[in-house]
């Protein structure tokens, strides 16, 4: 189940929208290399509808999301995303350690949520989006998912961090069922909507 930075993107997350903006004024804006998901500008979150009564956002605090960027050929490029499972952040301590049990997520036993990204198309009349195709692994079971995807922007120096930066929003809808996670289905929404949204900055040498 380990792979390199192995998501819900997850990791994302992310480049379809980065291959659907205009290669030329890309290449021109940020250069191609590594880009990381900013700890404090990134965010993995999951919601579903509870009892028909609530949606729950929940969220995951650890997340390594990398951007392999071509900018002269995007297409070529590709996302690995990989999630601590016991970061899940529910704001509530007694569920955090529910949704961590051996009932749900089991994250002692399966530590790691993972996706790697597999392809990706645009969208023909908007170049900022498009679809990013990927495998999704939770609980060591790997699903074929696909995510709708924004490029926010492109700077070639981020205002205060000072380094080429990209924004990318991606969404993706599952089943948790087919993950190990049907229990109380369908009274609690079966269907869960992903997303990952953040600021992917330029790996700098060391």
């Amino acid at each position: 189940m380990k792979r390199f930075l192995t998501s819900a993107a997850l990791a994302a997350t992310l480049i379809a929208g980065i291959a659907n903006a205009d290669e030329h004024l890309l290449s021109e804006t940020v250069p191609t290399g590594e880009y990381k998901m900013d700890p404090m500008h990134g965010y993995v979150t999951f919601t579903y509808s509870h009892l028909g009564l609530s949606i729950p956002q929940i969220s995951f605090r650890s997340v390594d999301a990398r951007i392999n960027l071509d900018a002269d050929d995007p297409a070529a490029s590709g996302v690995n995303v990989t999630i601590a499972a016991n970061s899940i952040d529910s704001q509530v301590a007694i569920f955090d350690e529910h949704l961590n049990s051996e009932n749900w997520f089991d994250t002692e036993t399966y530590p790691e949520i993972t996706f790697v990204s597999t392809g990706m198309t645009q969208d023909a009349e908007d170049d900022t989006k498009g679809t990013m195709t990927g495998d999704l692994t939770i609980k060591d079971v790997t699903k074929p998912v696909t995510l709708d995807v924004t490029m926010l922007g492109a700077v070639s120096e981020h205002l205060v961090k000072k380094v080429p930066t990209v924004g990318v929003n991606a969404t993706t809808t599952v089943l948790r069922s087919d993950f190990g996670l049907g229990a109380y289905a369908p009274a609690v929404g079966d269907e869960i909507t992903i997303t990952i949204s953040g600021e992917f900055d330029q790996v700098q040498p060391e």
